[in-house]
């Protein structure tokens, strides 16, 4: 019995003794290096490590005066202690969209840069020029453009006769030179056309006027409008040595393909003219073949044009000139110049320039389509009565 008792002190011993290390080794974890950061992390930027404080008890309750890694925002300072500044940003406005994107414009990102927002990628516009962009990202294609005159005939000639400046307007991205009157042929008419100082000199005492009026269906209400304007210039020179003739553009269509244009009548006296130019009306379909139809009225195969006649050819259309048989404006402007015809054309805006080109070849002038007593006006500028 009392060995037993004995044995049981010596194991009361021995815990009481565990105890007491277990205690020591509590205690003996305060004021230690610690840190709840990332591995690698610590000592990098600013994060850096603290030593465990304990309590009363000698229990480690945090670690004091360790500094963690943050979410990495822009400001030029590694938040997140990885090594690398502003990476891996958690700012919501980072890659949103910024700038302009309007006109030539390109918009950009945000971005950081040095520790600021910066729109990154942006296009920037430039000042407005005459190039069918929208150069300073207004939403306008070449706005505010400064007008200038122009004349692009000899100088010489400016001032003189009908001849006057234009203005540079800004068409489809290429300045135009409208509005200005430049040297013709001289016609029948009381002006000085080719402004050399003499008025209707050097003149045929006869005049041929063939009309070619677009009859497809974008032509609208300018077909009446161009009949009734090519109906009352017969009117008014009805009393002179006048002839007139009228043709539909496009003609017939026969095996797949159209004729270049239908002759309603050829050269004729006033009167007979005035009675079938009213029958042409509107066609159908969207061709309209004037390269081809101005070369066939030049060549004068199918016209009775007279030799010892002033001869002008009228084309009423509102496409730039086409072809269906691949022939080029030039074929139809050499075909008129050789046969001496002038030619002058009615159409609008976004074919004006390619008309001009061709009627100014001839000596001719290119008109704006509109009602037709704007256009008789116009036709009243090119013919007269007082010469025959």
């Amino acid at each position: 019995m009392e060995r037993a008792y004995m044995i049981l002190r010596l194991l009361i011993l021995l815990v009481l003794m565990g105890c007491e290390e277990r205690i020591a080794m509590v205690s003996s974890s305060c004021n230690l290096p610690c840190y709840a950061g990332r591995d690698g992390t610590a000592g990098v930027a600013h994060c850096s490590m603290g030593v465990t404080a304990c309590n009363e008890e000698g229990v480690v309750t945090h670690c004091e005066g360790e500094v963690l890694p943050g979410s990495e925002v822009c400001n030029n300072k590694d938040d997140d202690c990885d090594g690398e500044i502003d990476n891996r940003l958690t700012d919501d406005w980072v890659g949103t969209p910024c700038g302009n994107d309007v006109g030539i414009c390109t918009a950009g990102r945000e971005a950081c840069v040095l520790g600021e927002s910066q729109c990154v990628g942006e296009e920037f516009g430039s000042p407005e020029m005459c190039n069918n962009l929208d150069d300073d990202c207004n939403g306008l294609v070449d706005d505010d453009l400064e007008l200038e005159f122009c004349y692009t005939a000899d100088p010489a000639t400016l001032a003189h006769g009908e001849c006057r400046a234009g203005i540079n307007e800004c068409i489809e991205g290429e300045y135009i030179c409208m509005y200005q009157r430049v040297p013709t042929t001289e016609i029948c008419n009381g002006l000085d056309d080719d402004c050399d100082g003499f008025i209707d000199e050097d003149l045929y005492s006869s005049t041929d006027i063939f009309f070619m009026v677009d009859t497809s269906g974008s032509m609208g209400s300018s077909i009446n409008n161009s009949v009734s304007a090519a109906h009352r210039t017969a009117v008014r020179l009805a009393d002179t040595d006048t002839m007139y003739g009228a043709a539909e553009i496009p003609g017939e269509r026969s095996g797949g393909t159209w004729d270049a244009m239908r002759v309603v009548t050829d050269l004729t006296d006033s009167v007979t003219f005035q009675s079938l130019v009213v029958n042409i009306g509107s066609g159908s379909g969207g061709f309209e073949p004037t390269i081809d139809a101005i070369y066939e009225a030049c060549l004068g195969t199918a016209l009775s044009w007279r030799q010892d006649a002033s001869r002008a050819l009228i084309v009423f259309s509102d496409e730039p000139p086409q072809t269906g048989t691949n022939r080029t404006a030039q074929e139809a402007i050499d075909a008129c110049t050789t046969a001496g015809i002038v030619l002058y054309a009615f159409t609008e805006p976004n074919a004006y320039v390619e008309y001009e080109s061709m009627t100014t070849s001839t000596g001719g002038q290119t008109f704006f389509l509109g009602h037709s007593t704007w256009m008789m006006e116009d036709l009243n500028t090119i013919f007269s009565e007082d010469c025959n």
